[in-house]
């Protein structure tokens, strides 16, 4: 399959349009021809011409002169963003810039890039900054724009320039806090438990998020700052699979809604229509199971935070537990209610099985932090 091509262009201060060309030349997959002392280019035995190798496989690069801007870019394609990452192009450039006595100003990008890459580069910046990871998607977005420098010639606006949001309409978990408020106590059927369920997990996974933060930074929780760390770069992971899990959940009954419209006039579109309702309610009976094992993953968090973090925030804990909890309860609720309308029964058993199981953990670790926090409090 081929990968999606990033347009990349890095910003020089100089006007030297051969600096750039050199720094093209240095880091390109296909290098620069090698010259003998005479200036010409060196053969081999075939006849074809010897070239160094560059520093950088899967990208193409040159450089040129930007009236506009009245300056010297380094123009790159990348073809490869996951063996050749975004930021190691930019500080590959950077090291090359220096070499030649001129300097890295900024970057921009040429079209859209996949979030992916975005992300490897602000969890790059993050970890050489010593911080922790424990920021939302776009919060870590924003944090490779500014360390790449992306806003130096034109606004760099996340919504527009990130694949995955630019094409992306907004949902639920887009809405005000009074606007979901508002639809859910609408007379439509969705939103609806299953949406609350999934919208409770991800507050379970913010808070324990908040804690693991406030104990990331404070030098007299030491011993658990690599705990916190990771616990709160899983919670934000969690977090926006979570609300995801808002619209999935409205998805899934617009989904049973349009099977039941399938016209049901001859035999044969009654069995398509069969099918279509059949697929459609096992949808319904994923998408809450998924948010019990989601909300499930957040519990395990909140206890990490409620036994190692700062006791000052004990309360919060607290709190994600009993989000997390009604979480996982609340989907169940709604795995149970679509079972019924199901007609593989064997599907439905085993998934009936695998939810008892996440309850039994989940009510265990729930009256486990329950009486840890109000022990302390």
């Amino acid at each position: 399959v081929r990968k999606f091509l990033i347009a990349y262009n890095v910003n020089l201060n100089t006007t030297i349009t051969k600096i750039a060309k050199e720094i093209g030349w240095e880091i390109r997959e296909k290098g620069r021809a090698i010259k003998d002392k005479n200036g010409k280019q060196v053969k081999d035995e075939n006849g074809n011409i010897v070239r160094k190798p560059g520093l950088l496989k899967n990208t193409q690069a040159a450089g040129w002169f930007i009236d506009e801007y009245n300056r010297a870019q380094v123009t790159i394609n990348i073809m490869d963003h996951i063996e050749t990452p975004l930021h190691v192009v930019y500080e590959t450039v950077k090291e090359q810039a220096e070499k030649l006595g001129a300097r890295v100003t900024g970057s921009e990008l040429v079209g859209l890039i996949p979030k992916e890459a975005m992300l490897m580069a602000g969890r790059y910046y993050l970890d050489k900054q010593g911080t922790s990871r424990a920021f939302s998607e776009k919060e870590i977005i924003r944090i490779a724009a500014l360390s790449m420098g992306l806003d130096e010639l034109t606004p760099f606006d996340i919504d527009q320039k990130i694949i995955e949001y630019h094409f992306v309409e907004d949902g639920l978990k887009d809405m005000k806090v009074n606007a979901f408020a508002d639809e859910l106590a609408s007379d439509s059927p969705a939103p609806g438990g299953g949406s609350v369920a999934a919208l409770l997990g991800s507050m379970a996974a913010s808070l324990s998020c908040m804690v693991s933060n406030l104990t990331y930074y404070k030098k007299k929780y030491e011993k658990s700052k690599e705990m916190m760390g990771e616990v709160g770069e899983q919670a934000q992971l969690l977090k926006q699979r979570l609300l995801n899990a808002i619209d999935e959940d409205t998805e899934a009954f617009n989904r049973m809604a349009a099977a039941g419209r399938l016209p049901k006039n001859t035999d044969e579109e009654k069995v398509l229509r069969d099918e279509a309702m059949e697929e459609a309610n096992k949808y319904a009976m994923q998408v809450p199971f998924t948010t019990m094992n989601d909300s499930l993953q957040v519990l395990r968090l909140a206890k990490k935070v409620a036994e190692n973090g700062n006791p000052n925030c004990l309360s919060d804990a607290g709190v994600a537990n009993l989000c997390g909890y009604a979480a996982i309860m609340g989907a169940y609720y709604n795995v149970k209610i679509n079972a019924p309308s199901v007609e593989d029964k064997d599907f439905t058993n085993n998934m009936l099985k695998d939810c008892e199981k996440i309850i039994s953990e989940a009510q265990k670790i729930y009256d486990e932090i329950r009486g840890y926090v109000e022990g302390k409090l």
